[in-house]
């Protein structure tokens, strides 16, 4: 998920050294600065409050606060405000990247071509995130691949959802979208959308296939809780 979804945790992975590494993407969606260092520290709220909660030690037993870094990965220079930001016992370190680069790299080709090539796909995950649906037929025109993930692995229609924009939700399923394996079916994307209470969204989940039932409901239910209890503690902080 990008900068843009504050309540979400990005990426968890390790390091050669045992640290747990929890990375933030900052895919370029927002530019303004002060807007930047709002979600940023909104988002790291969220890291923090995850590292201390009881999830955390379930999932990683005998690791604490001390064992963790924080990774900001950026497609746009951090600004000297973002870069400012201290979390005690947790390193914050930011590392700019260029998917496009990256991906030029792997398969060898010069990076303006694959530029050339990945440049709808930037616009198809902006404008699922902006609810701009003339960017998003713009994108499509252009050739996105619809169904192909970013490089943190996450598909537009994941986007659409998770910010309740409807009728980007639409377009893409009118325009050739599948629900990705990991969502098993839809079942993620249901349970994400009726826990934000996004009725839109799952009526059109629902039109493409997806059968919600009681634990689905439940699931949801449960992750508002969690969400609650997580905003409440931050407001504590």
């Amino acid at each position: 998920m990008p900068l843009e979804a504050t309540d979400y945790v990005d990426i968890i992975t390790g390091s050669p050294d045992g640290r747990i590494q929890l990375v933030i993407t900052d895919s370029g969606i927002t530019t303004d600065p002060d807007e930047r260092l709002r979600l940023l520290v909104e988002k790291v709220k969220t890291y923090v409050t995850y590292i201390r909660s009881d999830s955390f030690k379930e999932e990683h037993p005998g690791k604490g606060i001390d064992d963790c870094d924080i990774v900001v990965m950026t497609r746009i220079r951090p600004t000297e405000s973002m870069s400012s930001i201290q979390v005690p016992g947790i390193s914050v370190t930011f590392k700019e990247f260029d998917p496009e680069a990256e991906r030029a790299k792997k398969s060898k080709e010069p990076v303006k071509e694959t530029q050339k090539e990945l440049k709808p796909s930037s616009l198809l995950f902006m404008a699922s995130v902006k609810n701009d649906l003339d960017l998003m037929k713009e994108a499509v025109e252009k050739g996105a691949q619809i169904n192909q993930p970013n490089p943190t692995g996450q598909f537009p229609i994941e986007y659409a959802v998770y910010f309740g924009n409807s009728e980007m939700l639409e377009y893409l399923f009118a325009s050739g979208a599948k629900f990705p394996d990991k969502t098993f079916g839809g079942k993620v994307l249901w349970v994400s959308a009726h826990a934000k209470g996004y009725t839109k969204v799952k009526e059109i989940l629902v039109r493409q296939g997806y059968e919600p039932g009681f634990g689905d409901k439940l699931s949801a239910i449960l992750i508002r809780f969690k969400t609650f209890m997580q905003k409440k503690n931050n407001r504590k902080k």
